[in-house]
């Protein structure tokens, strides 16, 4: 048997076939049934990695609650300590922690979050149904100021690299990672509102109402996003294909448009999901004239309480 024959009886062998001396080599064809079970895996143990991580945190959180002296009811001042245990009685708090937990834990999985200790027939899933509406208008309204801010942003500092553009938009994004969020909100508060007297502390009733939440908000975010797609383009506009672009004769727009953003929106969609998820809570901070004691005292220590978080 020569050396080709052996390696094709070889080969029909690994398909699974007997071949004969001379039988043409096997087309080997993709298995997608063999894919889909390995996609099936992939999202099962995604799901279950999931479910872990969020029950972890349940706990982790919970735990922590019950370390901290006291419980809702013991700052009450001039109540009788028979009303203050029947009120824990109530509210179950005078159970082991266990019971507690599992009980916790059975009315979170029917979308109940329980009570708020604060504010007297009121739920933590009242205070969601009423915040989430404003806090997604706004987000909405913030996502679209940051596309239309950084990309441009990110697109003429590459573009002007080295030149006096580029070392303003850098020097602007580093500023706007390096101050939180609450001090540019404390900052656009007094300077616009309090001095300028140009823009509203309060209320989403007309246009101007968004501009300072939506720049407090997307701060961070504009000029991260905005460093991150220079630094993507930077590299970008030194491959071989965006010389091949431009010695075809197309302007700087087309390449840039066409071909450039093509690999830098990648980065883009990568991170932006990230950098969204923390907002400063704005109504909360313009609700009140005292903006420093309210983001670096009062949403600290009183806003779990009245969401009711606070579960002993």
């Amino acid at each position: 048997m020569s050396v080709c024959t052996a390696a094709r009886n070889n080969a029909c062998a690994h398909y699974g076939h007997r071949a004969a001396v001379g039988a043409p080599f096997p087309v080997r064809r993709p298995c997608t049934r063999k894919r889909e079970n390995v996609m099936v895996k992939f999202i099962l143990k995604r799901i279950g990695t999931m479910i872990i991580a969020m029950f972890m945190i349940i706990l982790i959180t919970f735990t922590l609650m019950h370390s901290i002296p006291g419980g809702p009811f013991t700052n009450t001042k001039g109540v009788p300590e028979e009303v203050t245990q029947a009120m824990e009685a109530k509210y179950g708090l005078d159970q082991p922690m266990p019971v507690q937990f599992v009980k916790y834990l059975g009315n979170l999985l029917h979308g109940d979050f329980g009570p708020s200790y604060k504010y007297t027939g009121k739920t933590v899933n009242d205070f969601i149904a009423t915040g989430a509406p404003v806090s997604a208008k706004l987000g909405l309204v913030t996502l679209v100021f940051v596309l239309l801010t950084s990309i441009p942003m990110g697109i003429l500092a590459a573009l002007k690299n080295g030149k006096w553009q580029d070392m303003l938009l850098m020097a602007i994004a580093t500023i706007g990672v390096t101050i939180p969020s609450f001090v540019i909100a404390s900052m656009l508060i007094y300077v616009f509102s309090f001095k300028l007297n140009v823009l509203p502390t309060f209320g989403l009733d007309s246009w101007k109402s968004y501009i300072l939440p939506v720049i407090a908000m997307g701060g961070y975010s504009v000029s991260y996003l905005a460093r991150l797609m220079r630094s993507s383009l930077l590299e970008v506009m030194g491959q071989d294909y965006i010389r091949t672009a431009r010695a075809k004769g197309l302007t700087e727009f087309a390449v840039v448009t066409k071909h450039a953003l093509r690999n830098g929106r990648c980065f883009m969609a990568n991170e932006y999901g990230t950098n969204m998820t923390y907002a400063p809570d704005w109504e909360r901070a313009r609700a009140s004239k005292a903006v420093s004691a309210v983001f670096l005292g009062e949403l600290s220590v009183d806003t779990p309480r009245e969401a009711g978080t606070r579960v002993a």
